[in-house]
């Protein structure tokens, strides 16, 4: 289907598994870089916004359990300073990485090798159509 006649929370979840999917063929393609895809944990930010407004359950649910449920966005950026600072043997390039640096297959759709391929050539096909070579 196509991602304009998606809800907002597919969109979001495909951007994410994009995320994954281009680390891993960027790793294989060039083995020489480290390319790792954090996730940041469940973090309490204004990305439920919409969802409150429109739903009385998400909204009262958040704001009484969300805060015990859900870290903070100091804490939602430990994931990706590990990342950027930390040691290269600590990180496999390729990897998708949970809070703090855990390791983790995905999703089964990010564990589809062909997807990773296909979402690159599609990419090089619709940069190179920009003019982008």
């Amino acid at each position: 289907a196509k991602l304009d006649k998606q809800g907002p929370w597919a969109r979001y979840g495909q951007s994410k598994l994009s995320n994954i999917l281009f680390t891993k063929e960027l790793a294989k393609r060039y083995p020489d870089i480290t390319s790792v895809a954090v996730h940041p944990g469940v973090i309490l930010t204004d990305l439920y916004g919409p969802n409150q407004q429109s739903n009385v359950i998400l909204r009262y649910g958040l704001k009484f359990i969300g805060p015990w449920v859900m870290a903070d966005i100091h804490t939602g950026a430990k994931n990706q300073l590990w990342a950027a600072v930390g040691r290269k043997g600590e990180m496999e390039s390729g990897t998708y990485y949970t809070p703090v640096g855990k390791a983790s297959p995905g999703s089964a759709w990010a564990q589809k090798g062909d997807l990773a391929s296909e979402l690159w050539d599609y990419t090089e096909k619709e940069l190179s159509g920009k003019g982008y070579e």
